[in-house]
This record gives structure tokens, C-alpha cells and sequence, in this order.
């Protein structure tokens, strides 16, 4: 009777020794004749190194063959099922990478903890201090709190022209004004509306160019009509900083010549000074004549073709391609990509970013008609034909489109040439 007892306390401590423990912490081995026995698969020789704010786990698999192991981390050391139920599963890496990279928040101790996963996705809950878990707490250090400065106030710098004021002066305008030492050379424009911004600016005409060392310029605008003024320091539109303000650079109030007053001897101006509408003639006696127009003859009456001539007419207009769908694209120039030299050079980059760039054609077509109704120079006038002929081809006037790239032409021929073609087939098919 003892004997059995004995036995069976025997085989009840055997089969306690080799219960896996697959689901509870326990040792993973034990010595066996002089061996290591694996009860329960585990990675083993976990390290920790801290790189670049990240912990980079490494460890070796385990002898089992298994596809993948689960990371985790805990503030407390992860020894036994309790500790284990509060680490927080990072994510998993598959068998062969032996490795895990680890973006902890700064400052912060962790313990780290490799376990085997099994097919059917738990993990083997073996926990075997400097194999598979860490034994000490590693952290990576706090980020340097990011001091956010306050912005510096931008410097105020102090407008060029203080005041402006617009005066009649019998049958001129006088517009005089005030600067500061920093002001060299001033450009003057006059709109029909009041300029208080760059939009305003663009719906003006320039009218002068002039030294800042004047106290004031002489303007000869149409009778009749209300006028605004506003003077820009030439540097100012070189660079693309525009500041109106009303009342310092720009009148606030309109200026207008009565109409009817008769104009003998106007003094010398330069052509800048000069803008559309032109003045009315002023006729002191009736034209000669019976102001009739000469006939004209008429028009020869159409004739029909033969039946040859008109199937070789459309043969050969068969062969023709269409040239609806080739339309060339809007193309800017060079020089519209450096930086203005003068006043008319800024004008005229406004007008193309302002009107033919938003697709404002009828606009643009516009404002480079009143741009070249001035005196330019010959580049820049060359630059306004090419861009007014193809506003005007978008807008489907064909015909003035193409003598305005035939002025053009000399000075772009590659790049009127595709437009030239395309207005030529154009114009065939109408």
C-alpha cells in the first residue's frame, strides 16, 4: 500500500515537471541528464539599445520553428501573469527579422518583453528575465521643449510719397505732392475711378516718369472728365511692392477740366502725358464739299464651278486638317520672368498676370489696347502686339489677331509662327 502511494505521488510531481506552460509563467527548462530540455518555446539573448530617440529590441529566435513574435512593453518589470496584464502590445515581427524598433515617448522608463506566437495567434506566456525580458527599465531622453518666438514686428518702412493733391490750373491739372530723401524717381498715373489698390492701378494709364526732384508735374488730361491721381516710386515697381494709400500717394478726390475750353498752343509734354480718349476736333467752319462718299462698284457675281473644278476643289479641301483643335496654348514671354526695368515694363507683367493668366481675354484685350494707345518703346510695344493678338484669338477674333502677330513677328518669330499657322488654317475654313 505504501509503495503504491508512493508511485502515485511520484507520477503525479513527474507529470507536473512536464506540463507545458504554454499559458502561465513558469521556467522554460530544466537540466535532464546533463541537458537542457525545451518545455516551452521562447526567443532568447534580448537586447536593448537606445539609437536616435528609438529602442531597438534584438533578439535570436527560438529553436521551434515559429512564423512570428509579439513585442511589448510595461512600466514594471513583465515576470508573471499579473505584471503581463498591464503591458501594452506593440506590434509583432516576423520570424528571421530578430528585430524591433521601438518610438517611445521621451522620459519615460519601459520594460520590453519578445513572446513566440502560436498558430492560432496567442502568444507562449514564458517569462524568462535576460532572454526574453528585459531586466532593467531603459528610456530615451525627453525632447528639448520647442521654444516657439514671438515675430518679430516687421520694420515699418515709411512711404516714399507723404502727399499728393491735383489742382486746376486753367486748362491743365497740376499735381503736386510731398516725398522723403528716399524717393529718386516717381511715376505718375491718372484713372477715371479712384486708385486705391494694384487693380486700380491697372485700370490707370501712365501718364509720366519723372526726378522726385520736382515739386509737382503739369497733366493735360480730356475736358470733362472726372480724374484720379497716384505717384509710385519707380523702385517700388521694379521689385513688386505696391503700397496705395489714399491720401499720401493716391488724391481722394477727383479732379475734372470744364468741358468746352479751348486748347491753342499747348505746351511742349513728353508723349507719356498724352492718353486716349483723344480730344474731340474742334472745327471752326464746315468741311468742304457735298460729304458724300464715292461709290464703290459692286461686287462681281458668284459664278459656279465646273464639275471638275469642284471636285478637285474638294479633293483638295479634304486633305486640308483641321486646324480648330490646334490652337496654341497661352504662352508667356521671357521677359515677362525678370524683373521690371521701368514702369511700362511693370504695367504691362500686371496686365498679363492679372487679366490674361485668369483668362480674362476680353479684359487683357482691353488694357493692352489703352497700354499701347501710349507712346512705348519699341521692345515693349513689340511684347504687348503678341500678347493682345492672343487675347484676341481666345476671343475668336481671328482676323485682328492675325496683323497683330504680324507686328509681332520680326522680333517672336518662333513664337508667332504656330499662331500664324493656326489663324491662317482658321481663317481658310471660315
Amino acid at each position: 500500500m505504501r509503495y503504491a502511494q508512493t508511485l502515485a505521488l511520484a507520477g503525479i510531481l513527474l507529470l507536473a515537471t512536464f506540463t507545458p506552460v504554454a499559458q502561465e509563467p513558469a521556467a522554460a527548462g530544466a537540466a535532464t541528464g546533463g541537458s537542457e530540455a525545451v518545455f516551452a518555446p521562447f526567443p532568447s539573448r534580448l537586447r536593448v539599445a537606445v539609437r536616435e530617440g528609438k529602442v531597438v529590441l534584438s533578439w535570436e529566435d527560438s529553436p521551434e520553428a515559429f512564423s512570428r513574435y509579439a513585442v511589448y512593453r510595461s512600466k514594471e518589470p513583465m515576470d508573471g501573469s499579473d505584471s503581463f496584464a498591464k503591458a501594452e502590445r506593440l506590434g509583432e515581427a516576423a520570424a528571421g527579422a530578430a528585430t524591433y524598433v521601438d518610438s517611445p515617448e521621451g522620459g519615460i522608463a519601459y520594460f520590453y518583453l519578445v513572446l513566440a506566437v502560436g498558430e492560432d495567434g496567442e502568444p507562449y506566456r514564458v517569462f524568462i528575465p535576460g532572454k526574453n525580458t528585459t531586466l532593467s527599465a531603459v528610456s530615451v531622453p525627453a525632447a528639448a521643449p520647442i521654444v516657439v518666438e514671438a515675430p518679430k514686428p516687421a520694420a515699418v518702412v515709411p512711404p516714399a510719397v507723404t502727399g499728393i493733391a491735383a489742382s486746376l490750373r486753367e486748362d491743365a491739372v497740376l499735381v503736386s505732392y510731398r516725398a522723403n530723401e528716399k524717393a529718386k524717381r516717381l511715376v505718375l498715373y491718372r484713372g477715371s475711378a479712384p486708385i486705391l489698390d494694384t487693380a486700380g492701378l491697372l485700370e490707370a494709364v501712365l501718364v509720366a516718369s519723372f526726378e522726385a526732384a520736382e515739386s509737382g508735374i503739369i497733366d493735360y488730361p480730356v475736358p470733362g472728365v472726372d480724374y484720379w491721381y497716384a505717384l509710385i516710386p519707380e523702385d517700388e515697381l521694379r521689385a513688386g511692392r505696391i503700397l496705395i494709400e489714399k491720401g499720401k500717394n493716391s488724391t481722394a478726390a477727383a479732379v475734372k477740366i470744364p468741358a468746352g475750353l479751348y486748347r491753342v498752343g499747348l505746351p511742349e509734354t513728353t508723349p507719356l502725358s498724352r492718353t486716349p480718349p483723344l480730344p474731340a476736333f474742334l472745327l471752326e467752319r464746315p468741311l468742304s464739299g457735298t460729304g458724300e462718299l464715292p461709290s464703290l462698284p459692286p461686287n462681281p457675281a458668284p459664278k459656279e464651278l465646273s464639275v471638275e473644278a469642284a471636285k478637285a476643289a474638294s479633293s483638295l479641301l479634304a486633305l486640308a486638317p483641321s486646324s480648330v483643335e490646334r490652337r496654341p496654348p497661352l504662352r508667356v514671354l521671357a521677359e515677362e520672368s525678370r524683373a521690371p526695368s521701368g514702369g511700362e515694363d511693370y504695367a504691362l507683367g500686371l496686365i498679363v498676370k492679372e487679366k490674361l493668366l485668369k483668362g480674362d481675354f476680353a479684359g487683357g484685350a482691353e488694357q493692352l489696347r489703352k497700354y499701347l494707345s501710349l507712346n512705348r518703346s519699341a521692345k515693349a510695344a513689340t511684347r504687348a502686339r503678341f500678347y493682345l493678338g492672343e487675347a484676341l484669338a481666345y476671343q475668336g477674333a481671328y482676323r485682328e489677331s492675325f496683323f497683330e502677330f504680324l507686328l509681332a513677328r520680326e522680333s517672336y518669330a518662333a513664337e508667332t509662327t504656330p499662331w500664324l499657322e493656326y489663324l491662317v488654317g482658321v481663317l481658310g475654313e471660315s
